[in-house]
């Protein structure tokens, strides 16, 4: 019970997209009514729609005794900056819920969200909250470990945890890591505070896979971290590299109880182990697609191939058609990819089933990732566009290709779809009517996630090193906003980095 014998009350919400800045176009509110916005009393426990990063918080929030007061549920997929006014909508209705009844605050964010109008949406949300509530009322985030950390955000958060797993398969323990340290600062056992360590670098993502070094050794420095006395928890985050904003870079978080001094100590001394390594990062191998066709190709089926200049989890479009044209030559391969073209989807629905037909694909312009490709094929299907995710990140949550068709080129099914979707598992092409299994070769759109949520059917693959607004050659992209000095592009004088101010 509080002070004024009322029970403990935390107020929770999760506000979650991963934006990037070199894709067209902008995310509305349909992207997050696709995984259902809920509001206030709507928001239940039992009603959570796959996320199980709040459902854990909420778990040890309740075990804890603390009545949890739900503000919002709103999830998109990763895609392109968000309109500002959607996200002041979404944002408005967490805040208007924080009075001076609350006690503590759980948020789940990815942090490398934008807007049309803000670098930092996850930063003014917390500030926002810190002006609504009590002086010292706790506020717990958990990100997603690709977050870009402002100052914003070290300045406001009381507690910050991440997910140590890429592709990310612990939600749960991200999240019940934030409700328990929320507890127990609501009952005033610790008395969380934040310590920052933003480094001047970035890197492709493709070897942030904690299976492995160089990115096993972080991850097990952070584990290292918080088995020392004080340090309630020790995060890593290699910012999405395709956010082009003067924040880009990576950085480690530490919690401690009640001793910034540790906490940002304990945050340089996981920083620097990520700076010595930061060569490393850039070794991923990669192919051209025609190469990576090729080993594809050889087997044994099925095996994924990996887009990495297309990754839609990374906030691409979809709409890629370099694969296409290098399979094209090879019609008599068992090749299942797909290319969001909404004018090319609404053609190709208002066709016949049967009908053979010639069609440009591709919404881009000339030279682009997305350029028009013509091609000739029989259209096979006309899906209602629906599946459900089986990724363990975002299992359970709905996907929408929206008006779709199936075209048959040879043995190649294209999947032309309307809505981009996360092709970070293999559901995309079920909800459109296609086995898997049955396929040659499977196009992934991702760097490395796609490990996680194809494995089920082959855990074959390779990456290409195709172009795109999530490619991996980071110098090929119009940057204007990034941060200079920032390694790899430059050499720094230092390793660190301080957020601008404002």
């Amino acid at each position: 019970m509080s002070g004024r014998g009322r029970p403990r009350r935390v107020l929770v919400a999760t506000l979650f997209q991963e934006s990037g800045s070199f894709a067209p176009g902008r995310a509305g509110r349909r992207a997050f009514a696709s995984a259902g916005i809920l509001v206030g009393e709507a928001l239940r426990r039992d009603r959570l729609p796959g996320t199980r990063e709040l459902a854990a918080a909420w778990d040890r929030l309740t075990a804890a005794g603390i009545e949890v007061v739900p503000a919002l549920f709103a999830w998109a997929p990763p895609g392109p900056v968000v309109e500002h006014a959607t996200w002041e909508d979404l944002a408005g209705e967490i805040v208007r819920r924080a009075d001076r009844t609350i006690d503590g605050v759980y948020l789940q964010l990815h942090g490398s969200m934008l807007t049309d109008r803000l670098d930092d949406p996850d930063g003014e949300l917390i500030r926002r909250l810190r002006g609504a509530l009590r002086e010292r009322v706790p506020v717990a985030v958990s990100f997603d470990h690709h977050a870009t950390i402002t100052r914003a955000i070290a300045e406001g958060a009381s507690i910050v945890t991440a997910y140590r797993t890429c592709p990310h398969v612990d939600l749960e323990r991200t999240g019940r890591q934030a409700g328990e340290l929320l507890a127990a600062a609501v009952a005033g056992r610790i008395d969380p505070v934040v310590g920052v360590a933003r480094l001047a670098m970035t890197a492709p993502p493709d070897r942030h896979d904690n299976a492995f070094p160089p990115f096993a050794e972080i991850m097990d420095a952070c584990d290292a971290a918080e088995r020392r006395p004080g340090v309630l928890a020790a995060t890593m985050h290699p910012s999405q590299p395709w956010v082009d904003v003067p924040d880009l870079g990576w950085s480690a978080t530490v919690t401690a109880d009640g001793d910034r001094a540790l906490a940002e100590a304990e945050a340089r001394r996981i920083a620097l182990l990520a700076w010595e390594r930061r060569a490393a990062f850039l070794s991923g191998e990669r192919h051209p697609v025609e190469e990576a066709l090729e080993i594809a190709l050889r087997g044994p089926a099925p095996f994924v191939l990996a887009d990495a200049g297309d990754a839609t989890n990374g906030g691409s479009t979809g709409g890629s058609t370099v694969l296409l044209r290098a399979a094209l030559p090879r019609r008599d391969r068992r090749i299942l990819l797909t290319v969001t073209d909404p004018e090319a989807a609404a053609r190709l629905r208002s066709l016949p089933l049967g009908t053979m037909t010639r069609i440009p694909i591709g919404a881009g312009a000339p030279g682009a990732f997305d350029a028009p490709v013509e091609v000739e094929g029989v259209v096979l299907a006309h899906p209602d566009g629906g599946f459900t995710y089986s990724h363990p990140f975002s299992r359970g949550l709905p996907g929408e290709l929206g008006p779709a068709a199936v075209l048959g080129i040879g043995a190649i099914r294209v999947v032309v779809h309307t809505h981009p979707v996360g092709l970070i598992d293999p559901e995309a092409y079920r909800g459109a009517g296609l086995d898997p299994a049955e396929a040659e070769v499977l196009q992934a759109k991702s760097h490395i996630s796609y490990r996680a949520g194809f494995a089920p059917v082959s855990e074959r693959s390779v990456v290409a090193a195709t172009p795109g607004p999530t490619t991996a050659d980071l110098a090929s992209l119009p940057w204007r906003r990034r941060p200079r000095p920032l390694w790899p592009f430059e050499e720094p004088a230092t390793p660190w980095r301080e957020a601008p101010a404002g």
